[in-house]
């Protein structure tokens, strides 16, 4: 089951465009899906159709979870929104915003994501990671937590410096 992550520090290159398209195209192929909406703009998410308004629980109550619960191996039910056949979604909305900060002072914050995705693996033949435009603390859990990193980019030589 690989995981894939969409990464790329420059904005307006196709990570979120990539991540959704290819996290529709496997599940319409009948694989099993998990979207990961990592930037707090929520774009994968409402790319897929989910409305903020619908939004109980986002990523960053899976950090807050595995952050206070590090033993428990189970993410509590409600973290992941199911958006299609084959197509399941952990969102995100502004509030992830707040995640640099509960992430800065936790113990193995690179590795967060990780340890949450372990909890959930078994369920999906592909877990896809929709990157923030930054190489900040949740881009460096994506690249914690992927085994394969996916960097769209334009044509232009901004979009390859990112």
């Amino acid at each position: 089951m690989p995981i894939w992550g969409v990464v790329n520090q420059k904005g307006g290159v196709g990570k979120t465009t990539t991540a959704v398209n290819l996290s529709a195209g496997l599940a319409a192929k009948g694989q099993r899906v998990l979207l990961i909406d990592c930037d707090p703009q929520g774009n994968a998410t409402s790319g897929i159709g989910i409305e903020q308004a619908n939004i109980k629980s986002t990523l960053l109550d899976v950090f807050q979870h595995v952050i206070d619960n590090p033993d428990d191996g189970v993410l509590p039910e409600g973290r992941i929104l199911t958006a299609d056949e084959n197509l399941d979604i952990i969102p995100a909305s502004l509030d992830l915003a707040g995640a640099e900060p509960l992430l800065l002072n936790a113990v193995g914050k690179e590795m967060i994501l990780r340890d949450a995705l372990a909890m959930v693996k078994g369920k999906y033949d592909w877990i896809i990671l929709d990157a923030p435009p930054s190489l900040g603390l949740l881009t460096i859990n994506i690249l914690g937590a992927c085994d394969a990193v996916l960097v769209p980019m334009q044509c232009e030589f901004y979009a390859l410096e990112g």
